[in-house]
Parts: C-alpha cells; structure tokens; sequence
C-alpha cells in the first residue's frame, strides 16, 4: 500500500478540492472492481476510497498534510518580536481641537420608543 495519499490519486499536494474529485472519479472508473476485473483492482480502489476519504475533507487533509512534514518542521519558532509601541497621545495644536466635540444625540432606544409611543396613543384617546 502506497503511503502518499496524493501520489495515490495522482495528484500534487498543492491541488485543489475539485482537482482531487475530478481525479479521484476518473481511477474509480479505471479501477472498480466491477469494470476492472484484474486481481488487484479491489485493493487499487480501497487505497483509492482511504485516499479520498482523508483528502476531500478540509480538515482531515490539513492534518494529514502536517503528519507529512518532516521532524525539523515541528521545531519551536524563534520568539517573535514584540510589537512596536504605541505612538504618545496627541495633544491639541489649535483651539478649535482643544475645543470638546459635540455629544453624539440620544439614541432610539426600545423604552423611549415605547413611552413616545404611550403618550401618542394617550393623546389621540384623550385620556391626557
């Protein structure tokens, strides 16, 4: 039994899903052991089958991927540079930015909604 999964459907490791279905189709026709009738078509299509089984799942094919890197792959990363520091504050260089800005208005919340909405129908009822 072949231990590429890709080498096994034929493809590059780098294909993308369609590839490997497209590619996957075409030796299950080749090698079902209902139109192939050689001996060793049964176990061409279970590799076939076990290969598509991990690749056509993003997932399983990542992990699969990460098993097939070497050792030296797996070392700890150097440690990574701190971020820079944040710029100083800025400090106002006119009056007009010393100025504070206006408040944003009130925003529509569900009760003032609802009280406006009391004293509407209050109004038109008459009861105020």
């Amino acid at each position: 039994m072949e231990d590429d999964l890709y080498k096994v459907l034929q493809v590059d490791s780098s294909a993308d899903p369609e590839v490997i279905e497209a590619a996957y189709r075409r030796l299950a026709r080749k090698w079902h052991p209902d139109l192939n009738k050689s001996p060793d078509a049964t176990g061409k299509m279970r590799q076939l089958n076990a290969a598509y089984e991990v690749l056509r799942d993003a997932f399983k094919r990542a992990g699969y991927d990460r098993s097939r890197r070497p050792e030296a792959d797996f070392s700890p990363s150097p440690e990574p540079e701190p971020p820079p520091s944040p710029p100083p504050p800025r400090t106002p260089t006119s009056e007009q930015e010393a100025m504070p800005t206006k408040k944003p208005a009130k925003s529509w919340s569900f009760r003032r909604i609802l009280g406006l909405v009391f004293v509407l129908i209050a109004a038109t009822v008459g009861i105020v």
